[in-house]
């Protein structure tokens, strides 16, 4: 509050000094006067100058401006009666309008604190939120997951029951075949015993009637057979739809309508090219092909052997390949360079090699090429997968052609080895090139 009074003293005093003749400021003045920086202690002597030396003090109120020294310090410089109280009101206010300000600067500090607060809990309401959709989804995981055990069980349940009827349908086929032989070894005995009887007629009148009886008994024992033999028919028949279920179980996409196929008669099945006995035979006739001896399976040599087979046709898993290989490029990058290195394989081992692409990728086109390619390149429809394609066509390849299949995927690795297929890996194919 009176800083402003005892800087205008000290201005006051250096301008007497340069007067001429210099008015000589008051000895507490002259040790702190002439310095371009005021020290701190200069303010002090200012002070006890004022409050001891009258005249000074009122030279420096005549020639100082009051109104801008302000209310307090004009009091301390003029000291009218009562000087005093209106100095202590000037520093309550003073400190009135520190007080406001603090508590202005509180406020706004408080709804700082406020504001941040509150968008903390918002954050934790969106984590809540977030938290909250992920314990949902991780329910529906754990229902699909029990919905996949349970399918997986009934499935498994359904193998067992086809096994059982299997076996139980050899054994009764094996009793009908031995019941059959029975039968014959009767009718040929009773043939035999019908000749000898029609031997004896013609040397014995006694006998008129045992031609007729015999006869027959060889009727009799005829009919039964027969019987016997249509029995037969109908357990080799029921055998050959266990046989052909159990076939089917090699494709899982197959055994959801089993029950309905396996009624079907053998005529109605026959009139399909792909029906399941078909393919059972296939997989039953196709064996893997046996590379050179003292190769290890899975070595680059064991797969350059494999690759040197007369005939051999080689099914690619078109992105499952190019992904593992080189994943750090775009999908048509992928195909390029994978389309590429099977086309030196082709050319180095004369290996059919036939690649197959998902066509859901709306860029995944054949690209236009200036030559025919080295080797074969097809996209699938929208709505079916590459592994079922790859398996379809090894399927329905005759079987007389040795096939090998290049995928990581379990699911097409499983079915091409159940249709008797070879396989490779892309770890194989990166050890080739």
């Amino acid at each position: 509050m009176l800083r402003p009074a005892l800087e205008a003293a000290l201005d006051v005093a250096e301008r007497g000094m340069q007067r001429t003749p210099p008015v000589v400021p008051p000895r507490g003045l002259r040790s702190v006067l002439g310095f371009r920086k005021r020290p701190p202690t200069a303010l002090a002597a200012v002070r006890r100058v004022l409050d001891g030396d009258d005249d000074f003090r009122r030279t420096v109120a005549d020639q100082a401006d009051l109104v801008a020294l302000g209310r307090g310090a004009a009091a301390y410089l003029e000291r009218d009666d009562g000087w005093e109280r209106e100095l202590a009101q000037a520093v309550a206010a003073v400190n009135a309008s520190d007080a406001e300000d603090r508590a202005r600067e509180s406020e706004r500090a408080a709804l700082g604190r406020v504001a941040e607060l509150e968008a903390r809990v918002e954050a934790l309401g969106a984590a809540d939120e977030r938290l909250a959709r992920v314990g949902e989804e991780l329910d529906a995981l754990r229902t699909r997951l029990n919905d996949e055990i349970e399918a997986r069980a009934a499935a498994e349940q359904r193998s067992r029951d086809l096994e059982a009827q299997r076996q139980r349908a050899v054994r009764e086929l094996a009793d009908e075949r031995r019941r059959l032989a029975d039968r014959t070894a009767e009718a040929r005995e009773l043939r035999e015993r019908v000749a000898r009887g029609a031997a004896e007629v013609a040397t014995s009148s006694d006998a008129t009637d045992e031609p007729a009886r015999l006869e027959a008994m060889v009727a009799d024992q005829g009919a039964a057979a027969a019987r016997q033999a249509e029995r037969l028919c109908e357990v080799a028949q029921a055998a050959r739809q266990v046989a052909d279920a159990l076939a089917a179980l090699a494709d899982p996409h197959s055994l959801a309508g089993w029950p309905e196929e396996a009624g079907r008669s053998d005529a109605e099945r026959a009139g399909q090219g792909g029906d399941a006995r078909g393919a059972a035979s296939r997989v039953r006739r196709r064996t893997p092909v046996r590379v050179g001896r003292g190769l290890r399976e899975g070595s680059p040599e064991a797969a350059r052997a494999l690759l040197d087979t007369p005939g051999l046709m080689l099914w690619v898993d078109g992105y499952n390949a190019a992904m593992a290989l080189w994943e750090n490029l775009s999908l048509p990058a992928q195909r390029d360079a994978l389309v590429g290195a099977l086309g030196r394989l082709a050319a180095a081992h004369g290996t059919d090699i036939r690649v197959v692409f998902d066509g859901a990728d709306p860029e995944a086109t054949v690209p236009a090429v200036r030559r025919p390619l080295p080797v074969r390149v097809r996209f699938t429809a929208a709505d079916v997968e590459a592994d079922d394609d790859i398996l379809a066509a090894v399927a329905a390849t005759d079987d007389a052609v040795p096939v090998a299949v290049l995928s990581a995927d379990r699911r097409v690795r499983n079915g091409a080895a159940a249709l008797g297929a070879n396989l490779l890996s892309p770890d194989d194919l990166r050890a080739l090139l």
